[in-house]
């Protein structure tokens, strides 16, 4: 009897092994091809293509191979499939199938192409559900095929737990993308990225254990780490929240998120997140995108605090942000749902020095007169298209609070910044900044949609110390007081060249209780020589006001009306400044008063005065007096006009200039230590000279 039990085991044994064996042969793999595709396509709404051989065994796991797969985009996609798999392989171990257990022993998927799409109004092509797509990129419950058995729909967990059919248990084997691409285009933004040669892993021992990802990827010949980690590997098939960490490295960067992921169809997350960025500039020069710094100027960068992520938005509050030796922290956000990224934030930072990171002096100094701004001299502007791209990589919305700012050589003190980027359209406002005793207020605009590009600046500055200013910003002793100006110009142009040309605005300047050092214009007046050597105090000029307006069109700046008010003299001036061709045409006319208050006053002292004209090229400038102009306004005083034309006569304009200034004559006059009296023409220079 129990040897004809065995037998009967083994007969039955022996038939099961046989049918396993003969199922590949027997089950007609086309039909089960068909109801695969048929189910995936009443599912998802989408098509799938299989144009390869299909291959299928039992034993000794459950295997298909399957060649030359597609999967079907969106409707709306009009660049082909979302899938197309060159090779892919499943093997499943049997007996624990049969349980609700899935026991992936492989699971690879061979030289996938895989498009990711976002439309303009958000909607993704990874967003499906049964018929199409969705808005919010929830899965919906989806029909089965019409032929498919039907399953219970009492809402109820299945045995086993999980919840997924019947699902009680997932071990991950062989699970592998290899030699992948990843393309992903975002029609808000206009962007288009690649990911090449992708090489991913997936492990988890169950459901309930960790769920690890490994891998490396090409972007933009550049190599890529990936790394991340889920708590468990229930929650991210399930789409549920799960405690994450997610490691990325690009070159020597590295980003690290570490926190709460939700990994359903809209994707989000929240949590700590760092990025360091070692070299700055070498990964823009790598990514095609160089930056036009100076050398030394962002070589290191770092970003951390508190992010709260989705596709659509990444914030960062708590941020802490380094750049080179600059610190700042606040919050920060970049808004992805627009046609452009847009960059938001409000940091606040101590002190911000800003030298490193604009252009080197070509002079290697201060500005002069000699050398104009930038020390060019008389080379003239530049030709060269000024590149205004990256005013179209992002929007902006940023405020900055300073602590100072210093700028080579000229120092702010606290200052608030706000910026505004709209679709190339900058504004920088400085609604409040401290200025060497003083504080002022300017806007900066930059408009990038227009041709050529246009340039505006407008501002206003109060109680400024004059004296540490102009010292640190031009190098120029020459003038102290407390001054105030306004501005309002405006330009346009593709080069600097044509942004000089088209300057145009007007504004004004004063400043007072001020004076001129380098000269005492009263004492010239009394005695010529004192004016330039005054027994060892120091020589200057005291006024009450010193000042003007002007008016620019075509980069020509006009000024009718300067005046300045010191005792025993008013001084007036009016000329042109040419900036295209950088030239100065001034006429400078002095005029005696009767006291030596700086207000009011006869002009009824001795002597003639005589105007003074700058002129020339910035290099060069040329300083004479203006005689025939002298004689005009002096005919009132006919010997004064006799005395002055004897001494021109004589060959000696020099003399000629101290008599109409009412100064001694040449023939032995001298300084009280026996040296001759300083020419007054090169004392005059030196006001307009370091």
């Amino acid at each position: 009897m129990v040897r004809k039990l065995l037998i009967a085991v083994a007969v039955i044994v022996v038939l099961l092994i046989g049918a396993a064996v003969a199922a590949p042969f027997l089950i007609p793999t086309d039909a089960i091809m068909r109801r695969v595709v048929a189910e995936v396509e009443a599912r998802t709404g989408r098509t799938l293509a299989i144009d390869g051989d299909v291959s299928l065994s039992l034993l000794p796991v459950l295997a298909v191979d399957v060649n030359q797969v597609r999967f079907g985009n969106a409707s709306w996609s009009d660049a082909g499939e979302m899938a197309k798999i060159d090779h892919m392989a499943v093997e499943l171990a049997l007996w624990p199938l049969l349980s609700g257990e899935v026991r992936v022993a492989r699971f690879v998927l061979d030289q996938p192409v895989i498009r990711l799409e976002r439309r303009a109004d958000g909607t993704a092509n990874w967003q499906i559900a049964a018929g199409g797509e969705t808005m919010s990129g929830t899965v919906q419950p989806a029909a089965p095929a019409a032929d498919a058995p039907e399953t219970s729909t009492s809402g109820g967990a299945a045995p086993g737990g999980g919840g997924q059919g019947g699902l009680s248990g997932l071990t991950l084997g062989d699970v592998r993308i290899t030699n992948g691409t990843v393309l992903y285009r975002d029609a808000a933004s206009g962007t288009e990225q690649r990911l090449d040669d992708v090489n991913l892993t997936v492990a988890t021992e169950t459901l309930d254990t960790p769920l690890t990802l490994t891998g490396d990827a090409v972007w933009r010949d550049m190599p890529v780490a990936i790394s991340a980690r889920a708590e468990t590997a229930r929650a991210v098939i399930e789409g549920r929240e799960t405690p994450a960490r997610v490691e990325l490295g690009l070159r020597d960067a590295r980003i690290v998120l570490d926190g709460t992921a939700l990994p359903g169809g809209q994707p989000g997350f929240a949590g700590t997140s760092a990025v360091t960025v070692p070299d700055p500039r070498g990964l823009a020069d790598a990514m095609g995108t160089p930056l036009a710094l100076p050398d030394g100027a962002l070589s290191a960068l770092s970003l951390a605090g508190r992010m709260d992520a989705t596709p659509a938005r990444v914030s960062l509050s708590d941020a802490r942000l380094t750049v080179d030796e600059i610190e700042a922290t606040g919050r920060m956000a970049l808004d992805l749902s627009g046609p452009r990224p847009k960059i938001e934030g409000a940091l606040a930072t101590g002190d911000l020095v800003l030298d490193r990171y604009l252009p080197a002096d070509a002079g290697g100094g201060a500005t002069t007169p000699e050398t104009g701004a930038g020390g060019r001299g008389d080379q003239g502007w530049s030709d060269a298209p000024i590149d205004l791209s990256a005013l179209a990589v992002a929007d902006a919305d940023v405020t900055i609070n300073a602590g100072s700012v210093t700028i080579r050589d000229t120092r702010l003190g606290a200052t608030e910044l706000a910026l505004r980027l709209d679709d190339r359209r900058l504004t920088v406002d400085v609604p409040q900044t401290g200025l060497y005793g003083g504080s002022g207020h300017v806007i900066i605009g930059v408009n990038g949609r227009a041709s050529p590009a246009s340039l505006s600046l407008k501002g206003t500055f109060q109680d400024l110390d004059l004296l540490p200013l102009l010292t640190a910003a031009t190098g120029s002793d020459r003038l102290e007081g407390t001054g105030r100006t306004e501005f309002d110009l405006t330009a346009r142009g593709n080069s600097q060249a044509a942004l000089i040309g088209s300057l145009a605005g007007r504004g004004l300047y004063a400043v007072t209780d001020g004076a001129l050092r380098g000269i005492n214009i009263a004492a010239m007046i009394r005695n010529l020589g004192g004016a330039f050597d005054d027994g060892g105090a120091e020589r200057k000029t005291d006024f009450a006001r010193l000042g003007g307006s002007f008016t620019a069109e075509r980069g020509i700046v006009s000024n009718r009306d300067t005046e300045l008010q010191a005792p025993l003299l008013r001084v007036t001036a009016a000329g042109t400044v040419n900036l295209p061709e950088r030239r100065l045409d001034y006429r400078i006319e002095p005029k005696a008063v009767a006291n030596l208050e700086g207000q009011g006053g006869r002009a009824d002292l001795a002597g003639l005065m005589v105007p003074v004209i700058v002129e020339g090229p910035w290099s060069n400038l040329s300083y004479r007096p203006d005689l025939e102009g002298a004689l005009r306004q002096g005919l009132n005083d006919p010997e004064a006009v006799r005395r002055a034309i004897e001494g021109a006569r004589e060959g000696d304009v020099g003399d000629a200039l101290k008599g109409l200034l009412g100064g001694r004559q040449s023939g032995g006059d001298t300084n009280t230590d026996g040296s001759e009296p300083a020419d007054p023409l090169d004392q005059l220079k030196g006001l307009f000279k370091r």
